[in-house]
């Protein structure tokens, strides 16, 4: 029960994302190839406004399917509180190696409160392939790039890479006045040198990889894959233990800079990034 209680929540949250997209005009975009995804996407779509949620499942990723049944599914769309799409356009395709992103126009409204009438929407909509193309769960979206190429900046990305590249080899070295530039600088106003070296690190890196980068406009996303073990002479001959960061980061004066929270708001040790 209240595993599929969560995954509405999460559902409610891939609408709400949608809404946030969907304010403001409407790129205009040039007709593209239409891959194979396409009639998935268009049948895909068809169920959503059809309420077919037993449809819709049969699109999920296996992954996604062993998180629940077909019947909690069912009852959890219907019952648990996500948007209900009224209508739906398919626009252009974007693909990126086994990733495409699916344009989409729409009109839709929360699903208890149909007094409050619909309004539109737009979104990219993610989609991977992995035996079969298949929609990437709501609870995994902010695991990918929010956009399509296209709508980004490769020459950013590319400045970017090397920044996040630069902040954990800084980090894997244990080099924190090297992490220290990598925050903004009203961070720095705020926080001297000497008092963030005063903070302990609670973590060992090891052997980072940066999975992706994406960057649009003065804002970027990143994310890294790396081992970690607890900081603690008694964790040495402990096996390190993966992890991955989605980090986010910001443009200040066309440098790129780990984006963090102001420090009064700032619950734990920055230097542990976005744990």
């Amino acid at each position: 029960m209240l595993k599929w209680r969560r995954l509405a929540v999460q559902w409610l949250g891939f609408g709400f994302m949608a809404m946030a997209w969907g304010m403001g005009s409407m790129p205009a975009f040039a007709a593209a190839d239409r891959p194979d995804l396409e009639p998935l996407a268009k049948r895909y779509w068809a169920a959503e406004v059809a309420m077919d949620y037993e449809a819709v499942y049969g699109m999920l990723s296996a992954s996604e399917q062993a998180t629940i049944s077909r019947v909690e599914y069912v009852t959890m769309r219907k019952d648990g509180g996500p948007p209900r799409y009224l209508t739906a356009q398919i626009g252009e395709f974007a693909h990126d190696g086994d990733l495409a992103w699916v344009y989409v126009t729409f009109d839709w409204m929360f699903s208890h409160h149909p007094n409050a009438g619909s309004r539109p929407g737009y979104a990219w909509q993610l989609w991977r392939y992995a035996d079969g193309w298949h929609p990437i769960p709501p609870m995994e979206r902010d695991q990918w790039p929010l956009y399509p190429p296209k709508l980004r900046s490769a020459a950013d990305e590319a400045v970017l890479r090397d920044r996040v590249v630069g902040l954990w080899r800084a980090k894997t070295s244990e080099d924190w006045k090297g992490v220290y530039v990598y925050m903004p600088p009203w961070f720095r106003d705020r926080v001297s040198l000497e008092k963030f070296l005063g903070n302990k690190a609670l973590y060992v890196y090891l052997s980072p990889q940066v999975e992706w980068v994406e960057a649009k406009g003065d804002q970027g996303r990143a994310k890294v894959t790396v081992a970690t073990r607890h900081n603690d002479p008694a964790a040495t001959k402990m096996k390190p233990q993966p992890d991955r960061f989605v980090e986010s980061w910001i443009k200040v004066d066309g440098t790129w800079y780990l984006k963090v929270p102001p420090p009064e708001e700032t619950a734990e040790p920055v230097k542990e990034g976005v744990k």
